[in-house]
């Protein structure tokens, strides 16, 4: 079974803890770091934007990324939210033991 860390900015840290809360108790993440704020820039509609917003590193494995994916396009506030999934993840045999038996 793979590792993958899916990436995820929401608007406030009590969002990103709602969803950080849901993934990990519904066993579709083991952990999931919420990193900031950090000041994102972007255009929207036409016009450059800029926003404070929170990192979501949610650790998954790649049966369950897609099940993460509906579950937090669910609870996320954004008309388009950022989604992205990192592949070909490696990591220590401990710890990626640990992740799987956690999500499973």
């Amino acid at each position: 079974m793979s590792v993958k860390i899916a990436l995820c900015t929401v608007p406030d840290k009590k969002t990103g803890s709602e969803i950080a809360a849901r993934l990990v108790e519904d066993h579709l993440a083991a952990c999931v770091n919420i990193a900031g704020p950090v000041t994102s820039f972007y255009k929207w509609e036409g016009a450059l934007q800029q926003g404070e917003e929170f990192q979501l590193v949610i650790k998954t494995t790649d049966d369950k990324v897609n099940d993460a994916y509906i579950c937090v396009e669910d609870l996320h506030p954004y008309d388009v939210m950022e989604w992205l999934v990192m592949d070909e993840i490696s990591g220590s045999d401990a710890y990626v033991n640990w992740l799987t038996t956690s999500v499973n």
